[in-house]
């Protein structure tokens, strides 16, 4: 998961000049939060289906939380919504990606 951030950091680097603080921090943030929601699910993992699936739906609604707050705080400062909010939604999707593979191997 680090090593898909960094990733990602470095693409942004590449991709994005001018929005590079903005793009960069998203993807750092996006990093952070799939890693703690990664960890969480696979400590939840051996537990209960309950708990599996209330840290799954958590995590879902706090993407989402994030995706609304991230466009409002570009909205009031007038800035692209374009290269950041496709940076956010890629991000999670590939780190999602990421994680798949981990998850069978647990089982």
């Amino acid at each position: 998961m680090s090593f898909a951030t960094i990733l990602l950091m470095l693409v942004c680097r590449f991709i994005a000049r001018q929005t590079n603080f903005s793009s960069a921090g998203i993807v750092l943030g996006v990093g952070m939060q799939s890693m703690a929601a990664f960890w969480a699910l696979m400590w939840a993992l051996p537990k209960s289906n309950w708990a599996f699936f209330a840290i799954f739906v958590v995590d879902a609604l706090l993407r989402v939380v994030v995706l609304g707050l991230v466009t409002y705080w570009l909205g009031s400062r007038h800035l692209a919504y374009t290269a950041p909010l496709l940076t956010l939604a890629f991000s999670y999707m590939f780190l999602s990606f990421v994680q798949i593979p981990f998850f069978y191997r647990t089982r």
